[in-house]
């Protein structure tokens, strides 16, 4: 096991992630997101990650509860384009925004309701830039 993967499995042990998984959990109602499992193991898992940021330092809208399952089905597959794009994204946002009431949540959301129904990458884009920019001008925030 390589040193940054023993340094991110003893942050899992921490009691601020702990405490922090226990309320995602709780929220889920101790199921799968996905598949709806109640009775197998549950991990928390991060819709996105951001270099040098502990597990436990996330908006709880970015960590769901998935089955083990599910888990390993989607941490082998590879990335949708939007989710790229959150990623890469969140990882040049300001954390004000981030954890803003109504601000990326409702970005992903949009998102998400654009991809489900059908819309082209391009016009999840459109949905990404008009949801930032409304943000923005609502919030008088900036995004370099």
């Amino acid at each position: 096991m390589r040193k940054a993967q023993r340094k991110y499995l003893e942050k899992l042990r921490d009691p601020r992630w702990q405490k922090k998984r226990l309320q995602i959990l709780e929220r889920d109602l101790f199921s799968c997101r996905i598949c709806g499992d109640s009775e197998s193991p549950l991990n928390v898992h991060h819709l996105y990650y951001c270099r040098n940021r502990a597990p436990w330092d996330y908006p709880h809208w970015a960590l769901i509860s998935l089955c083990e399952e599910c888990h390993s089905n989607d941490e082998n597959r590879d990335k949708t384009d939007w989710e790229a794009l959150l990623e890469i994204f969140t990882n040049n946002l300001p954390i004000e925004l981030e954890f803003a009431h109504g601000g990326m949540a409702d970005i992903v959301n949009q998102m998400e309701m654009a991809m489900t129904g059908g819309a082209t990458h391009r016009e999840c884009l459109m949905v990404l830039v008009e949801a930032i920019t409304k943000f923005n001008k609502e919030n008088a925030l900036s995004v370099s």
